[in-house]
């Protein structure tokens, strides 16, 4: 990676069970000093996922910033719900980072919530 060039990455999800998963979490947690854009080109779910304001929220969201302890020092932590991932599907979240030092880059999809 370059370093003060952002680097595009992707993470793809899906959902190859037998019913929608509705209320999804998912966390990124990044080092506190990379520089994160979380403009998400392409739609989570194009049929669920036009709510304008929507998408200006998750453009803008904020983060957090904990000492994770164990040698990770400072972690930003980004997290949302995704509503809905459809039976048999995939999608996948773009995002570029960009830092002049080494950093560490983690993810975490967590198990449905239902119905909220």
């Amino acid at each position: 990676m370059l370093i003060d060039r952002y680097k595009n990455f992707a993470i793809e999800y899906g959902n190859r069970g037998n019913a929608d998963a509705y209320n999804v979490p998912f966390y990124l947690f990044v080092s506190e000093a990379a520089e994160v854009s979380l403009g998400f080109e392409s739609p989570l779910y194009p049929e669920n996922f036009t709510d304008a304001e929507a998408r200006a929220a998750l453009d803008t969201m904020r983060s957090v910033v904990f000492d994770a302890g164990m040698g990770y020092g400072k972690i930003r932590a980004y997290s949302f719900l995704i509503p809905c991932i459809r039976t048999n599907s995939r999608y996948h979240l773009d995002f570029a980072v960009t830092s002049d030092v080494n950093f560490s880059m983690y993810y975490y999809i967590g198990t449905p919530w239902g119905p909220l």
